[in-house]
């Protein structure tokens, strides 16, 4: 069975002296929508450790990319996992 989860809400959080944390909510192949918080090294982990917990299979981080979109003291970057 082909089961597919959707994410409908995301929110990250870091700092120099906070701890990344993360919000994730999924809608699951039942309909119903689930959230969770979770703290990881970094707000990508912090991503994935709550994606474990909400989906009960444990994901593996293949690849993770971050460029620049433009230059200066309030640049945007895109990343890509």
């Amino acid at each position: 069975m082909n089961e597919l989860w959707k994410v409908t809400g995301l929110q990250a959080t870091t700092g120099l002296s906070g701890i990344p944390t993360a919000t994730v909510k999924l809608m699951g192949p039942d309909g119903v929508e689930r959230d969770v918080s979770s703290t990881g090294t970094g707000p990508v982990d912090a991503v994935y450790k709550a994606i474990d917990q909400i989906i009960g299979v444990e994901v593996t981080l293949e690849s993770y990319a971050m460029n620049s979109v433009n230059e200066g003291i309030e640049a945007l970057a895109s990343t890509r996992v």
